[in-house]
This record gives structure tokens, C-alpha cells and sequence, in this order.
């Protein structure tokens, strides 16, 4: 079953590859690298439909989480957004990078893609990371004085 969706992904993806190269309209763009994204999500780790148990409730079981379960359904709906919005613009950067520069695009598509890495590092504690946590200031003096 695997194989047969793997099969006919690769025929769609050769085929909004085809008509991505013909038209120069960005919101197809876009609307193309999200469902290749998801596609590609589908069948890449058939493993990953156990996320929530691994994820959520194993985690409970062990005492590691005490996130009850819609707090952290919301929490995999924020970070897949913020995935499919910057992970869109990065593939669609590197599909500009593949159509310019076809002779060497695996090394400019490697520079391109170690600078949106350091740049997600950057702005990950202070955009990313508040989606999800909530920072206050720690004023138990039984726990400030150690440190």
C-alpha cells in the first residue's frame, strides 16, 4: 500500500513540477510546496501515526508531561503552521535557487539553506518559542540564591 501511494505521489510530483515551471504565479507556487510538503509528510515515515502516543501519552504515563490533551493538540496545530508557513518560504526560495542556477544548485541551495538555519536559530527563542511556552520571572529566592 505504501509503495502504490509512493507511486502515484511521484507521478503528481512530476507533474506540479511541470506546471510549477510554467507558471509564474506565486500563490500556486505556494499552494504547490504545501501539498508537496504534505505529500511527502504522508508516506515519507509511516511510523509517525504513533506521535500521540509517543508524544502525549507515553509521556504522561512516565510522568514527564502534565499537559492535558487539547492544550497539546494546539500546541502540534501551532508548530505544524509555523512549519508550513516558513518551511513553504524556504522551499520556495530553494526552488528559485534549482530554476536560476541549474549547473551548481546543490551548493548555492546548501548556502541558502545553512543561512535560513542560522536565521531560524535566531528568532526561534524570541517568535517561535512564545507561541508555545509562557515566560515569567522566577522570584522564589530559595531557588534565585543558588544560582
Amino acid at each position: 500500500m505504501v509503495q502504490l501511494c509512493i507511486f502515484f505521489c511521484s507521478i503528481w510530483l512530476v507533474r506540479s513540477n511541470e506546471e510549477l515551471r510554467r507558471t509564474h504565479n506565486a500563490l500556486q507556487a505556494i499552494a504547490d510546496v504545501h501539498l508537496l510538503v504534505g505529500v511527502s509528510d504522508c508516506h515519507d515515515d509511516p511510523g509517525r501515526s504513533s506521535e500521540l502516543y509517543e508524544g502525549y501519552f507515553r509521556e504522561r504515563q512516565y510522568g514527564l508531561a502534565t499537559q492535558t490533551l487539547v492544550p497539546w493538540l494546539g500546541d502540534q496545530l501551532i508548530i505544524l503552521l509555523v512549519n508550513l508557513l516558513l518551511g513553504g518560504v524556504v522551499a520556495m526560495v530553494l526552488f528559485g535557487v534549482v530554476r536560476r542556477l541549474p549547473r551548481t544548485w546543490w551548493i548555492w541551495g546548501a548556502g541558502v539553506s545553512i543561512v535560513f538555519l542560522i536565521f531560524f536559530i535566531m528568532i526561534a527563542p524570541v517568535f517561535i518559542f512564545p507561541l508555545l511556552n509562557k515566560y515569567t520571572v522566577l522570584e522564589d529566592p530559595r531557588i534565585t540564591q543558588p544560582i
